[in-house]
């Protein structure tokens, strides 16, 4: 079984924010995203597991799917985004910002990216001691909108 987690659980943490509504078809709207410019890349640093909301949240749910299968033989996956993915919706889900900041903010940009890597290592690390059998991590779908 793949977990699919929700659409904005890896970038809430960092600022991004969503609306979500009742209908469980509909994908939640960005309100706002964290990063607009050179000064915001720098402010993007490695995430304490244990002080986040949304990863938190999302352990816990790995938690309620192990203690659910009751030792039953079925593996689980948990997917988590590239870091490339995750500055990307950082970026408001803009992949000519991206560009933008790779061209211009490279030093910002690569270390938002380390502090990304290192939150994400640690966050992957934790799924498994949360009792996932595995991580998913999909290719990103961005750079089809170029």
């Amino acid at each position: 079984m793949k977990v699919y987690p929700r659409a904005s659980y890896h970038v809430e943490d960092w600022g991004n924010r969503y609306r979500y509504t009742d209908d469980p078809h509909a994908s939640p709207t960005l309100e706002g995203y964290a990063v607009h410019s050179k000064e915001d890349w720098a402010r993007i640093g490695e995430l304490g597991i244990s002080r986040t909301e949304a990863l938190k949240q999302q352990l816990g749910l790995l938690e309620l799917i192990k203690d659910g299968l009751r030792g039953e033989n079925l593996y689980f996956l948990q997917t988590v985004f590239s870091p490339l993915s995750v500055a990307h919706r950082l970026a408001g889900h803009s992949a000519p910002r991206l560009v933008e900041s790779m061209e211009r903010e490279p030093a910002e940009l690569h270390a938002a990216l380390e502090a990304i890597t290192e939150t994400y290592v640690k966050y992957a690390a934790a799924c498994l001691d949360a009792g996932a059998s595995g991580i998913f991590s999909p290719s990103p779908s961005w750079p089809r909108e170029m």
